[in-house]
C-alpha cells in the first residue's frame, strides 16, 4: 500500500474529524460519497506536506480512483486518469472522465478520436494529487445490479490496451476475476505497457436494499478547499504523517533518491566554484610573481629612453636639475666630470 492508499485508507475509515471540518453531519444523504472525496483531499495535503518536507519530491503527482457499494448504489471519487469502468450486459463503460490534456481537447472538438490515439502529450494531466494545496475531486454514484462488474486501473492499462481490448478480457474471464485481473495485466505487458499498471475488480453478486438518493448518474465537481478548511485538513495530515513510517513505503524513493539529488546538487557547485577558485589563484599568482618583473621592464625601457632621448647628455640632465634648485653656481659647473658620469660634491664644497 502506497502513501496516497495509506492516507486515504487512514482518513476514511476515521471520518469523524472530517465531518467537523466540512460541516457534515450523520442525516447527510450522500454522506459516505463525502467521506470518500475529503479523505481524497486530505491526501492531498499529506502529499503536498511530504513533497515541501522533502524538495526531492516537488513535481511529483499521483492520481486517485475510489469507489464503494452501499446498497443499491456504488459511489465514485476520482482525481487524474485513473478510470473505473462497469461491465454491464456484455458492454464495458466508462464511467469517469480523465482529468488530461488530451481529453480536454477531444471534449472540445479540438481534435478527433483517431487523433487522439496518437497524440504525443497524452500524459500531460490537468488535476492531480501532491501538486497543488488545494484539488478539485469529481463525485458520481450510480445503481448497481447484480452480475456488475466494476474496474478500477491505472493508466499503465488504459495506454497499453483499447477499451475493445479490455472488454474482451473482461467478458471471457467475467466467472472468475482472479484469473481476469492477470490477463489483463498480460495483455497490457503484452502491448508494450512502460508504466506501472495496477488494477481492481469488484463483482456484485447481489444489489443490496434500494437507496434513492438525488443525481444519479451525474458528475458532480467538488470545489478546491478554502483556507480555512486546509489549515484544518493540515492538522489531520500531520497526525497522520507521523503514524506513517515512510521507510515503509519505496526506501529507494526516500533514501537513495534524495541522496543522489544532494550528490547532484553538490556536483554542481562544485562545477561553477573550480573555476572561480582557479580565476583568484590566477590573478594572485600573476600580482604576486610577476609584478617585480613588470616593474624591472618599466624601469629598463625609461632608461634606454633617457639614454637614447636626444639633445642633452644624463650629466647635463643631471646638471641642469641641480642648478635649477640651486645647489650650483655657475662657476661650479666646470667641475663636473663628464667621463665618470657623476658629480664630485666634494670639489663644490
Amino acid at each position: 500500500m502506497c502513501i496516497r492508499d495509506r492516507a486515504i485508507y487512514e482518513i476514511y475509515s476515521n471520518p469523524h474529524e472530517l465531518d467537523a471540518v466540512y460541516g457534515l453531519n450523520g442525516n447527510n444523504e450522500n454522506q459516505k460519497l463525502n467521506h470518500m472525496a475529503n479523505a481524497i483531499k486530505t491526501a492531498n495535503r499529506c502529499l503536498y506536506n511530504l513533497a515541501l518536507r522533502y524538495p526531492a519530491l516537488r513535481g511529483m503527482g499521483t492520481t486517485a480512483v475510489c469507489c464503494q457499494l452501499e446498497g443499491s448504489l456504488i459511489h465514485i471519487a476520482h482525481v487524474g486518469d485513473s478510470r473505473l469502468y462497469r461491465f454491464r450486459d456484455s458492454a464495458l463503460q466508462q464511467l469517469t472522465v480523465d482529468h488530461s490534456w488530451v481529453n480536454e481537447m477531444l471534449e472540445d472538438r479540438e481534435i478527433t478520436p483517431e487523433e487522439a490515439k496518437n497524440f504525443k502529450k497524452k500524459n500531460v494531466l490537468t488535476r492531480v494529487l501532491g501538486i497543488r494545496p488545494a484539488v478539485k475531486v469529481d463525485v458520481k454514484t450510480e445503481e448497481i445490479k447484480a452480475g456488475d462488474i466494476y474496474l478500477l486501473c491505472s493508466d499503465g492499462l488504459t495506454t497499453a490496451t483499447d477499451d475493445s481490448a479490455v472488454g474482451a478480457v473482461v467478458a471471457s474471464n467475467r466467472s472468475d476475476i482472479n484469473l481476469m485481473s492477470g490477463k489483463l495485466l498480460e495483455t497490457a505487458n503484452s502491448n508494450g505497457g512502460e508504466d506501472n499498471t495496477t488494477v481492481v475488480i469488484v463483482k456484485v453478486e447481489k444489489a443490496g436494499d434500494k437507496l434513492a438518493v438525488n443525481g444519479i448518474g451525474k458528475t458532480e465537481v467538488l470545489p478546491e478547499e478554502d483556507e480555512r478548511k486546509i489549515r484544518l485538513e493540515d492538522r489531520i495530515a500531520r497526525r497522520l504523517l507521523k503514524k506513517i513510517d515512510l521507510a515503509e513505503f519505496d526506501a529507494d524513493l526516500f533514501v537513495k533518491k534524495l541522496k543522489m539529488k544532494k550528490r547532484s546538487l553538490f556536483l554542481a557547485i562544485l562545477l561553477i566554484l573550480i573555476p572561480v577558485f582557479f580565476v583568484m589563484i590566477k590573478d594572485y599568482i600573476s600580482k604576486i610573481r610577476l609584478k617585480p618583473f613588470v616593474y624591472r621592464a618599466v624601469s629598463v625601457l625609461d632608461i634606454r629612453n633617457l639614454i637614447n632621448q636626444p639633445g642633452k647628455s644624463p650629466q647635463e640632465e643631471k646638471t641642469s636639475e641641480i642648478k635649477a634648485e640651486g645647489d650650483l653656481n655657475a662657476e661650479d659647473v666646470k667641475y663636473l666630470l663628464p667621463d665618470s658620469g657623476r658629480l664630485d660634491i666634494k670639489k663644490t664644497r
